[in-house]
């Protein structure tokens, strides 16, 4: 779960789906052209907020490339990213964290003098919120990790979702964040 966090990966996903689509409808009708299109498009967005996440999150200073999260829905993004990532609870947000779960959590914290953790949108903050008052630590989000924000979230689809966490992640581990410019103002794919 959660590979769309690995925008290479995520990449290769659209563009399998637009060569799919575009086989359904055939590639010289004006539909499998328009998709063609657009995939291409999307592509270009993607593989440039992948450039651009690189560039903001490598000015993290590397004491502080650590995301601890409630659940482990970033390990995609971590591994593309490298930055340690951390969650209290596991994959699912329904698995219960253990006291030694959070303990381990707020000792890591506290050893790797953690700046910030960070709250999900979809996952009860009550952890985070503990752990942040048991070590000094900024509770920041939150993060979108199994759904695009709701309206007036500034997280809306897939792209301003990426980006909305990048800014949130990259700003408080202390990097330097600029706003990311997409190749086409226009998202395709909304």
């Amino acid at each position: 779960p959660h590979f769309w966090f690995d925008l290479q990966e995520w990449s290769k996903a659209s563009q399998n789906i637009t060569r799919g689509m575009v086989d359904l409808v055939g590639a010289e009708s004006d539909a499998g052209k328009d998709i063609a299109k657009r995939g291409a498009a999307y592509k270009a967005k993607i593989d440039a907020l992948h450039g651009w996440t690189g560039e903001r999150l490598a000015t993290i200073p590397e004491e502080q490339r650590i995301l601890i999260t409630s659940h482990d829905a970033f390990n995609y993004f971590g591994r593309a990213y490298s930055i340690d990532v951390v969650g209290i609870q596991g994959v699912s947000t329904e698995q219960e964290a253990s006291q030694r779960d959070v303990a381990n959590i707020i000792e890591t914290v506290k050893k790797r003098k953690t700046p910030a953790i960070f709250v999900e949108s979809s996952v009860n903050p009550a952890l985070i919120k503990q752990v942040a008052s048991e070590t000094g630590s900024k509770a920041a989000g939150p993060l979108f990790s199994d759904s695009v924000g709701t309206e007036g979230s500034g997280a809306e689809t897939f792209v301003t979702m990426f980006v909305k966490n990048v800014e949130e992640i990259t700003v408080n581990l202390g990097g330097k964040y600029e706003a990311f410019s997409a190749p086409d103002a226009k998202e395709s794919g909304k």
